[in-house]
Formats: structure tokens, C-alpha cells, sequence
């Protein structure tokens, strides 16, 4: 099992339509209940591989996965998809989304929580939502102290 998994990295790893579907088939063997972030960026995954790896889990493979980055895929020549292209991916994998949501997989998951948002624009939302916790901390030990 992977129980303890919450964050899962696979960006830039040329992930394909087969290893997707095979990721799909590791989480159906060994549930990971409390993965809840997945980001895929910049790999070569079409809208097959997405729908190959949504088919292979169950409704316990990912139950708090809310967050699936899937943005900067590389087509069939090696470029990254852009502009009109990514948002014609994007739409698919949502739509995916959906139907794996309505068959009981991925419950935690909605369209909101599949993005193409760059890693490095999550990692700095992240670091300032660290340092405002850390200052309310800082405030209610001040408090507590008084």
C-alpha cells in the first residue's frame, strides 16, 4: 500500500499513454487513500493515456486526490502543446474527469482540480501560504503569551 503518499511528482519524466495506464493499474493494486496531489507535467500523455489510467483505478485507488496537473504535454513530433491545443487536451482530460467522478473514482476530484498551471506557479502559491500561516502562528503564540 501507499498509504502515506500525499504528493506525487511525475513532471518531465516521459510518461507515455502505456505507462499511464500502467500507473492506473499500480494505484488499483496498491490503494494510495491519501495521495491528493498528482502533477504529470511535461510528459507525452494524450487524451488516451489520461482515459487508459481513469478506467484502471477504483473507486479506493485515490479517494483524496484533488489536484491532477496534466498542463505542457509533448504532441506526436516532441513539441509541447500550446494555445489551442492544450486547451482542446485540457477540456478532454475535464470531461474524463467527469465521467471517471460520475463511475465513483476520484471523488475528491473535480474539473477545478485538473490544471495546466506550472509547478514553479504552485510552489510559490504554496511558499506564501506557508509564511502567512507561519505569521498567524507567530500572532497566536503572541496572544497566548500575554
Amino acid at each position: 500500500r501507499l498509504s502515506g503518499l500525499r504528493f506525487l511528482r511525475f513532471s518531465n519524466c516521459r510518461i507515455d499513454d502505456t505507462l499511464m495506464k500502467s500507473l492506473g493499474e499500480v494505484f488499483k493494486t496498491h490503494e494510495s487513500p491519501n495521495l491528493e496531489q498528482l502533477h504529470l507535467q511535461g510528459n507525452s500523455i494524450s487524451a488516451q493515456g489520461v482515459a487508459a489510467f481513469f478506467e484502471a483505478l477504483s473507486p479506493k485507488s485515490l479517494p483524496k486526490l484533488s489536484t491532477i496537473r496534466v498542463g505542457r504535454q509533448h504532441g506526436v513530433e516532441g513539441e509541447i502543446l500550446e494555445g489551442e491545443q492544450e486547451r482542446e487536451f485540457i477540456e478532454s482530460v475535464k470531461a474524463l474527469l467527469a465521467s471517471a467522478h460520475a463511475e465513483g473514482k476520484l471523488p475528491s476530484l473535480d474539473s477545478s482540480g485538473c490544471t495546466c498551471e506550472d509547478e514553479n506557479d504552485s510552489e510559490s502559491e504554496t511558499d506564501s501560504e506557508s509564511e502567512t500561516d507561519s505569521e498567524s502562528e507567530t500572532d497566536s503564540e503572541s496572544e497566548t503569551d500575554s
